[in-house]
């Protein structure tokens, strides 16, 4: 197990340096054995080329751990980063851990909830209430 988290956050550590403006948070969730990342803003998660990197790293992931469950989500309240075990923050991409746990991003009302976490961008969904996203604010990619 300790051998795939360290290939997830140097997978992650990968993915940060070629995506600066974006952010990472890594987190196990062993009730459902599942490696979790978060990854924020939709609008940079979205675009092809993250995508494609994103399919490689999920790839290169799974030659290695054949048996390990490696999800990307964004923007989806149902699946939340347990504590977080790895965080990437946009433009800094520091190992911390953050003051709350990763699931409540998306909770966060004000702006400076969102700043102690160092994702000053996040606005698109968690100024949302639950009751109004939208069905497209939901992205997720799995590889089992």
């Amino acid at each position: 197990m300790e051998a795939a988290k360290s290939k997830i956050i140097n997978l992650l550590q990968n993915l940060a340096s070629r995506f600066p403006h974006m952010s990472f948070i890594y987190g196990y969730d062993a009730l459902v054995d599942q490696h979790i990342v978060e990854v924020a803003p939709a609008e940079l998660y979205e675009s092809d080329e993250y995508l494609e990197a994103e399919g490689d790293t999920v790839v290169e992931f799974i030659k290695e751990f054949p048996g390990e469950g490696l999800l990307f989500t964004c923007n989806n309240p149902y699946i939340r980063t347990p504590t977080p075990i790895f965080t990437a923050v946009a433009e800094t991409h520091e190992l911390s851990t953050p003051t709350m746990g990763a699931g409540d991003i998306y909770a966060c009302l004000e702006q400076s909830q969102l700043v102690s976490y160092g994702l000053k961008g996040l606005q698109t969904v968690s100024n949302k209430s639950k009751d109004q996203l939208e069905a497209g604010d939901y992205k997720y990619a799995m590889a089992a």
